[in-house]
C-alpha cells in the first residue's frame, strides 16, 4: 500500500470503471463511459498533484488491486469547527477482498488525517454495501446522514 503517482492514473481508473460496474459494492452502476472516465481521470490527477497521500493504491504482484480516493482539506460552503476530509472512493477487487486491503487503505487515511489535527471525515456508501459499511463501522464511522430520493420517470430511466 502507497501513494499514487501521475503515471498510475490510467490504472487506477481501470480500477474505479470495475468499481463502477460491482453489484456488489454499488447498488445502481454509474456508467464507466469516455466522458465519466474522463472526468475521473482530472479528479485522480488533481489529488495527486495537490498531494499524493490522497490517492492510495494497494498492489498485488505488480497489479493494482485495491484504491482509494479522499482529500485532506474538503471545501465547504459554511465554516465549520473542524478540518472537513471527505472519501470519494474505496474499492478491492474481489478476488483481494477479506485480506485487509481495504481495512489497510483505511487506516492510512485515517493515520494521515489523524497526524493533521482534528478533521472531520465524511463519505457517501451504498446502502447494500454491507462489507463497507461493517468495515466504515469497524474503523469509528458512524451513521450521520441519510440521503434520500425519488425517480420521477418510469424505473430503469
Amino acid at each position: 500500500m502507497r501513494p499514487a503517482n501521475l503515471s498510475e492514473v490510467e490504472r487506477v481508473v481501470s480500477l474505479w470503471k470495475e468499481f463502477m460496474n460491482d453489484p456488489s459494492a454499488i447498488d445502481e452502476p454509474i456508467p464507466a463511459h469516455e466522458e465519466n472516465a474522463k472526468k475521473q481521470v482530472q479528479l485522480v490527477e488533481e489529488l495527486i498533484r495537490e498531494d499524493p497521500r490522497q490517492v492510495l493504491v494497494a498492489e498485488e504482484g505488480g497489479e493494482l488491486v485495491g484504491y482509494m480516493l479522499y482529500r485532506r482539506d474538503q471545501k465547504t460552503a459554511l465554516e465549520m469547527k473542524h478540518k472537513m476530509s471527505y472519501i470519494y472512493d474505496l474499492y478491492v477487487r474481489p478476488g483481494s477482498r477479506r485480506q485487509g486491503v481495504g481495512g489497510s487503505l483505511l487506516q492510512a487515511c485515517l493515520d494521515d488525517l489523524r497526524a493533521a489535527g482534528p478533521h472531520q471525515i465524511r463519505l457517501n456508501v451504498w446502502t447494500r454495501n454491507e462489507n463497507a459499511i461493517r468495515l466504515y463501522r469497524k474503523m469509528g464511522f458512524r451513521d450521520h446522514l441519510m440521503v434520500m430520493r425519488a425517480d420521477t420517470g418510469p424505473p430503469g430511466t
